[in-house]
């Protein structure tokens, strides 16, 4: 998985790791799996989202090795 800025992201792409609301951390806008379309996209955006982990053939080997998901620590890190 890599965590991309949300402008970097084309449809298409699949999200990694569950997307939480920038507001509302217990609210869970999109799960691990969802295929990102442009309205998808545009609306995380209105939102606040700024980034999101997306799926990656090139990082398969790691995603196995370090867990389904990032940490929270890690996710506030990051942001």
């Amino acid at each position: 998985m890599l965590y991309c800025g949300i402008s970097e992201i084309e449809p298409g792409m699949a999200v990694a790791a569950p997307v939480p609301h920038p507001r509302r951390s217990e609210v869970e806008l999109l799960a691990a799996g969802v295929r990102l379309d442009a309205r998808l996209l545009g609306r995380l955006a209105s939102l606040g989202v700024h980034h999101l982990w997306v799926e990656h053939d090139l990082t398969d080997d790691l995603d196995d090795r370090i867990g389904a998901a990032p940490s929270p620590a890690l996710r506030a890190a990051l942001d």
